[in-house]
């Protein structure tokens, strides 16, 4: 999704920080899906499904609670594996204004009992370990609109730039649950996905957007499409009814099913991957968009080779590349891919949303948190991508570097990025973004070593690709590449809100002929290790509680001892433009130096 307060370069919008908020509001405690809370092993996996949904018609229902929804039929075939010997209960998630109709197991119609989100169905026999079956559930009512998506999820409905209906599907919010029953966790993935929709072929523009723009030209009744994840395999138009299907052939998340209904034109741009096996980056857009969007999308070429070369292939070849015009702003749908920007660059001369949405099919689609508490993961490796994007255009730090530093003002430090499991924990603020990102940023200043820093990063995703996991895992791999130490670094990011301080004083002799500087970490800041090198080339290896001196090199133009400490006093500051940390000189210093008092030895205080 794309990161929250964005502005001018960075286009950081409060989008998710609205949808964070709504979420833990509304959702938060334990979960109640599937009989279990996230993080814990279900009795069922689910191999894959197959959805169907009837839509008679586009337009939204008023409902008695005040809530608009679209009506919706739909069925969906499970293939499920028992877990464990002696299963019989399943439990499946559907939250919403539903109906279940019916449930088959096998092909027959079994008992169920349906409340409060919950499915529950029961096996005539205790099944074996591994055993396979088929669960058929009809059911039926409405798709929530979506109040301000992607924050608040739901169905978008809304209008084309002409007037035509345009809908869409995001749920990462509210979970693939709230339209379609599913085993609705994290942790697992069904190995394959299909969906059919049937909905009305033909559509004529809005008259109320005629209304308010006289100048558009009377429309006639378009031909509507349906663009999903995965690959189209069926298309059927009879009459005013056309029937599509799509289907994924890999692992997907479930919050990562959705569907793009509406106008559209398709136009394909040629890629040659870093093999050199031609593929095509698919993109779906208003027919009155394509001369623009055929120009601004040439970027997704750069795009996909830099991202191929730092990380590894695109993992979904099989299911293909989509990028489908919405009217929200973005969303990262495994192979179809949600774009509402615009077809515009920010000042640093890309269009962050695409750059950021499609770096989730590595962080995030192929590579996904097994517990929503885990989306750091997600997030910030994605954040990463876009200061690495710059760095592949260019060939040199310089862009990216004042790219992370300009991020850095964002990262809020109120609460821990890192959320407790089991639960449906949603992030506070946007640090998942930025704070995530500026980790692996301090690392590599730290390690100062980009070749072994860039194969960390790449063997991370090589190593996960198509996997769920877990901090904990992802956390070992860069400790094992970068040195044990730095294990204890990063669990502080995660776990603790406050950045470490680094704390910092300056010994200076009156004559100004000796200069010494004197360091630490502070000490609640225990097992945190990251050595680090000043604008000047000293090597700063802080410990926590423990103050450390080095010699400050010979003074250049600063011959004077107020001049000395002027100078210690704008490097040690600029420690943070490479960092992720808090500077502070020592309080004993400010102290003195408020009453115009030197210092001329070190100080034996620990």
């Amino acid at each position: 999704m794309p990161n929250l307060c964005q502005n001018t370069g960075l286009r950081l919008s409060f989008w998710k920080i609205g949808l964070l908020a709504i979420w833990n509001a509304v959702c938060g405690g334990p979960l109640q899906g599937s009989g279990l809370a996230y993080g814990k092993a279900l009795p069922w996996k689910a191999i894959s499904y197959h959805i169907e949904g009837n839509m008679e018609a586009l337009g939204l229902m008023k409902l008695e609670d005040g809530q608009h929804g679209l009506p919706w039929k739909g069925r969906v075939v499970a293939v499920i594996q028992a877990q464990r010997s002696g299963t019989k209960e399943l439990v499946l998630d559907l939250e919403g204004r539903w109906r279940v109709e019916s449930v088959r197991w096998n092909d027959r119609s079994i008992p169920f009992e349906y409340t409060k989100g919950r499915l529950r169905v029961m096996s005539r026999v205790p099944l074996a370990d591994a055993q396979i079956c088929t669960v058929e559930v009809v059911y039926a009512g409405y798709c929530i609109e979506a109040l301000k998506p992607p924050w608040q999820d739901g169905l978008v409905v809304s209008a084309d730039s002409l007037g035509y209906p345009r809908l869409g599907m995001t749920c990462q919010g509210s979970g693939a649950r709230s339209w379609w029953p599913c085993l609705d966790d994290a942790a697992q993935e069904p190995d394959s996905l299909s969906l059919t929709m049937t909905f009305p072929a033909y559509a004529a523009p809005s008259q109320a957007l005629a209304r308010r723009n006289p100048s558009l030209a009377p429309g006639k009744p378009a031909l509507l499409d349906l663009v999903a994840n995965g690959r189209r395999v069926g298309d059927t138009v009879v009459g005013n009814r056309r029937t599509v299907t799509w289907k994924v052939t890999q692992p997907i998340n479930l919050y990562n099913v959705t569907f793009n209904l509406g106008r559209y034109a398709r136009f394909v741009q040629p890629y040659a991957d870093p093999q050199g096996v031609e593929r095509d980056l698919e993109f779906f857009v208003s027919p009155e968009d394509l001369p623009q969007a055929r120009k601004h999308m040439a970027q997704a070429v750069d795009m996909m080779t830099c991202y191929e070369k730092a990380l590894g292939p695109y993992a979904f070849w099989k299911d293909g590349y989509k990028v489908i015009q919405s009217s929200y702003l973005g969303m990262e749908h495994q192979s179809a891919v949600a774009y509402g920007n615009g077809f515009r660059n920010n000042e640093w001369g890309f269009d962050f949303i695409l750059v950021h949405e499609s770096g989730h099919e590595w962080w995030g689609n192929s590579v996904s948190a097994s517990d929503p508490s885990d989306w750091w993961i997600h997030e910030g490796l994605t954040t990463l991508m876009e200061a690495v994007y710059l760095e592949c255009r260019d060939g040199n730090r310089k862009q990216a570097d004042a790219y992370m530093v300009r991020m850095q003002r964002k990262i809020q430090n109120q609460k821990p990025m890192q959320g407790p499991r089991g639960l449906r924990f949603a992030a506070h603020d946007a640090d998942i973004y930025y704070k995530g990102a500026w980790m692996f940023h301090s690392l590599r200043n730290s390690v100062g070593n980009d070749s072994l820093w860039y194969s960390i990063l790449g063997s991370a995703y090589q190593k996960f690709a198509l996997q769920t996991i877990t901090t904990e895992q992802m956390v070992d791999h860069w400790a094992q590449g970068l040195g044990s130490r730095y294990k204890g670094t990063l669990q502080w990011w995660l776990n603790h809100a406050e950045l470490p301080i680094l704390e910092w004083e300056p010994v200076v002799s009156l004559d100004a002929s000796r200069a010494v500087l004197r360091y630490r970490w502070s000490p609640t800041a225990q097992g945190f290790y990251l050595p680090m090198q000043t604008e000047s080339g000293l090597l700063l290896d802080p410990q926590p509680g423990r103050w450390q001196e080095v010699v400050w090199p010979s003074p250049g133009e600063a011959k004077t001892r107020e001049g000395i400490m002027d100078a210690m006093r704008a490097e040690m500051k600029l420690l943070d433009r490479r960092y992720l940390l808090k500077v502070r000189m020592a309080q004993r210093v400010q102290s003195l130096e408020k009453k115009g008092t030197g210092m001329d030895s070190p100080s034996t205080t620990n």
